[in-house]
């Protein structure tokens, strides 16, 4: 049977991952208006783009290095996506239940989210964990429109899931742990919430990072699930709320919360994904009883 959700379970996945993707959303398309994103990276690539570019305008790479589209396309594919993501989330605002149409948007989004993730993927020197560490926020609105289209079963949907939350969490790890160079504002976000010295907080965040693999692989085995899943909700919403948390000033609040909240915003998936997994399961597991 495709779908095997209780009247209960389906008020709880449609919910959660509604409010999962409105974060996403949300924070991106505040990010898109106001803030630049790395599409110089993708767009200003000669090697990638030459071609597509010729085919498309006529233009060789030099005459367009010196041309007025070379400003437009980086400004405009920006407004694009933030239309894409704040007409997806103003539908969704108003969507009551799964079976209202319009889910389309939420293709569209994932796909507007999937490529931003590859253009910051670039910028950063192609580095694969930057790319999956961003699965759960691209996820979300795949999430959704499966469980709206009834597209997968209850079991398939878990496993999805499980899979965005060890992608997400193994590209974190990977970065804490110093497998890639730890980012200068781990350190620092570290060394602002706890009271630790840059040594201590490496040695912090390399413990988390071991952890984060811990979450990545446990949450397959039956018996430890349920308690990882709560403890990558709780560590997933510390960490998002780490960037407001450490930055924040009251001789400056609005300036800092415009700066940084839509970063905390849009990583509350990676606190709301393991909540409605460790929910599903407990429903599951109360039903073999």
């Amino acid at each position: 049977m495709l779908n095997r959700y209780s009247d209960n379970e389906r008020r709880w996945v449609f919910a959660i991952l509604k409010v999962s993707v409105l974060t996403v959303l949300v924070g991106r398309a505040y990010q898109h208006f106001f803030f630049d994103i790395p599409l110089s990276s993708l767009l200003w690539d000669q090697s990638l783009m030459s071609g597509p570019l010729k085919f498309f305008t006529g233009l060789n790479w030099e005459d367009f290095a010196r041309s007025k589209l070379a400003e437009d396309v980086l400004i405009y594919p920006r407004y694009a996506l933030c239309g894409l993501y704040s007409l997806t989330a103003f539908f969704l605002f108003f969507k009551q239940n799964r079976k209202q149409k319009g889910d389309f948007l939420l293709l569209l989004s994932t796909f507007g989210l999937v490529f931003l993730a590859f253009m910051n993927y670039k910028n950063l020197f192609a580095v694969n964990g930057q790319f999956i560490e961003y699965s759960l926020q691209f996820g979300s609105p795949l999430f959704l429109y499966l469980f709206s289209r009834e597209l997968v079963s209850k079991e398939r949907l878990i496993l999805l899931m499980k899979f965005a939350v060890s992608l997400t969490f193994i590209g974190h790890g990977l970065y804490a742990f110093g497998f890639y160079p730890v980012p200068v504002k781990f350190i620092e976000m570290t060394c602002m919430i706890l009271p630790m010295d840059e040594e201590m907080a490496k040695i912090f965040l390399r413990v988390a990072g071991l952890l984060d693999f811990v979450v990545a692989i446990g949450i397959y085995w039956r018996q430890a699930e349920r308690p990882l899943l709560i403890y990558a909700a709780l560590w997933g919403g510390l960490t998002a709320m780490a960037r407001i948390t450490a930055y924040f000033s009251m001789q400056f609040p609005m300036e800092i919360i415009h700066q940084y909240w839509y970063e905390s915003f849009l990583r509350l998936p990676h606190m709301l994904i393991p909540l409605l997994l460790f929910m599903l399961i407990r429903f599951r597991d109360k039903g073999t009883h």
